[in-house]
């Protein structure tokens, strides 16, 4: 007898699976790359500034953010450029003076914080010494005027942006999803089932890929491309931007009609098409004004024709943000649907965590199938109940391979019926059908056809069954 797990309707939507956001203190890969950070490897500062960098610059601005303070995300850039000067000396000296075997990232962290402390003392104190000293002037911009020189660097990014494209789709991905979306790299792990190890090669790959490109583009750094120089710090450090912070929910998929069981593991919320939106769905926290924000869905760092719009659903604390999936995106297991939002109230940008899901752009088998079901129960009238489940059998199992949500549905529907035929015999047919519905029923994916399992099993107990 399979474990039921009852839903409560209220909360329907909001349930869902806790997608883990937390990294522990110490990596498994570590120690690893404190010897090749103390080796100088460049790869491994980028390792770094990948575990680091984000609750850096997040402290720094909880300390500093305030009139006249120093900016918090030039601290962060001027603490790593003092880390690699002279060869990272001053790096490699604190990675040199740990105890053989001991934790590196929560020292390494305590050590970068306490540098950009004394950086930002010295910003205060150069500062007070040049108070009544008379602000040089400005020197003047060669080349073109600022706004020609705007529109030259946005031009030669979307130059890049089209380079980076032909460089591979799984190259371009990571290059969407982590400076596009800005997701972490292990938001990216999360959402991709990629591993560790893939990242950090796509990473590398990527600065090799922007290299070429800047080469075959004839694109040079300077005072009139400063876009081009944010990108230029991908051949240092993997990240050139903080993204906004996380919403610290979690989320379920709604809108796909079937569902994907990948060997041994959950199954995945399948995309049918492109006539249905699909919506992340979660319950807001308490005392959150939901009232005026917009989201836009993006799928595999491709953002929803939809763009921002405002919630497409809500039940009490629970809102629904809809996309539409892109013309171009193609058949695939594994599509990372993120999300961004903002507040419209005061401007305020934070990140949708991101759920996995698969996508099939051709329905004609689905909506076959569906057409077929519906004459079935339609008939139900002129059909005697054995004719009427042998039909309904005969369709669950020709659909169970390519469309298990599909295969279930029908189950319960000969249970809808056996439990309105009321006589003992139907009643325990029907407890038969419930108990040999598989387990992943219960799982957030299969959410509404499990909210109907409960229904029916509570229509059987009436019954008597």
């Amino acid at each position: 007898m399979r474990r039921h797990t009852s839903l409560p309707l209220a909360g329907l939507f909001g349930y869902a699976l806790a997608v883990s956001d937390t990294v522990g203190a110490e990596a498994p890969e570590a120690q690893e790359f404190a010897a090749r950070l103390a080796a100088g490897d460049p790869d491994a500062l980028a390792w770094l500034y990948d575990n680091v960098a984000p609750d850096l610059y997040l402290r720094l601005r909880r300390r500093y953010e305030r009139p006249g303070g120093p900016d918090a995300a030039d601290l962060l850039q001027e603490t790593f450029l003092l880390c690699l000067r002279d060869g990272a000396r001053l790096l490699r000296g604190a990675i040199e003076s740990l105890p053989a075997g001991s934790p590196v990232l929560p020292p390494l962290r305590r050590y970068l914080w306490d540098l950009a402390c004394g950086l930002a003392a010295n910003a205060r104190r150069s500062v007070w010494s040049r108070r009544v000293q008379p602000m040089p002037e400005a020197p003047a911009a060669t080349g073109e005027p600022p706004a020609e020189r705007s529109v030259i660097a946005r031009e030669a990014l979307g130059r890049l942006d089209g380079c980076l494209e032909g460089q591979g789709e799984r190259l371009y991905l990571y290059f969407k999803l982590r400076y596009v979306d800005g997701l972490t790299p292990e938001e990216i792990v999360a959402g991709t089932g990629w591993s560790r190890k893939v990242t950090y090669k796509l990473r590398q790959s990527l600065n090799e890929a922007v290299e070429r490109c800047l080469d075959q583009l004839g694109l040079q750094l300077g005072s009139w491309l400063p876009a081009i120089a944010v990108v230029a710090l991908l051949l240092v450090a993997s990240a050139c931007r903080q993204p906004p912070p996380r919403l610290p929910v979690t989320v379920v998929v709604r809108g796909h009609r079937e569902v994907l069981l990948p060997p041994g593991g959950r199954p995945r919320p399948l995309v049918i098409g492109r006539r249905d939106k699909v919506s992340l769905c979660f319950a807001a926290r308490a005392g959150d004004d939901t009232s005026r924000w917009e989201a836009a869905l993006s799928f595999d760092g491709e953002e929803s024709p939809s763009g921002l719009a405002p919630a497409a659903a809500r039940a009490g604390a629970t809102l629904c943000f809809d996309g539409e999936v892109p013309p171009h995106l193609g058949a695939s297991f594994r599509v990372a649907l993120c999300g961004r939002l903002i507040d419209r109230f005061d401007g305020s940008a934070r990140r949708l965590p991101c759920r996995e899901i698969a996508y099939q752009p051709d329905a004609a088998g689905f909506d076959q199938l569906e057409t077929r079901s519906r004459a079935v129960v339609a008939a139900r009238p002129s059909s005697a109940l054995d004719e009427l489940l042998r039909r309904l059998d005969a369709l669950a199992v020709e659909a169970r391979s390519a469309f298990p949500l599909t295969a279930a549905r029908l189950q319960l529907v000969a249970v809808h019926f056996l439990t309105q035929e009321g006589t003992p015999g139907a009643l325990a047919a029907a407890r038969e059908r419930l108990a040999r519905l598989p387990a992943w029923l219960g799982d957030d994916a299969a959410l509404a056809r499990s909210a109907q399992e409960a229904y029916q099993r509570g229509r059987l107990a009436l019954a008597g069954g």
